[in-house]
């Protein structure tokens, strides 16, 4: 390993339109998904092996874009 499980990731997300749905999940390095959770927002806890992943569902109001806003805390081990 490139010691890519050496820190770990506080991921926080959230569509800016209220009305949009999103499947979000985690990816690895060669693109496999990990569990998904549909919702407005939500969080994920990861370490560097895994890159977040979003998807639009179908909106009950018809729009087909949004805005996703992502916080991105980084924990690192005490040296």
């Amino acid at each position: 390993m490139n010691g890519c499980d050496s820190s770990r990731f506080l991921v926080r997300w959230r569509a800016v339109n209220d009305n949009s749905q999103l499947v979000a999940t985690y990816v690895d390095a060669v693109g496999t998904p990990g569990m998904q959770v549909t919702g407005n927002a939500g969080w994920m806890d990861l370490d560097q092996c895994h890159t977040p992943a979003f998807q639009l569902l179908e909106n009950a109001d018809g729009s087909t874009l949004t805005d996703v806003t992502i916080t991105v805390q980084q924990y690192m081990p005490a040296p």
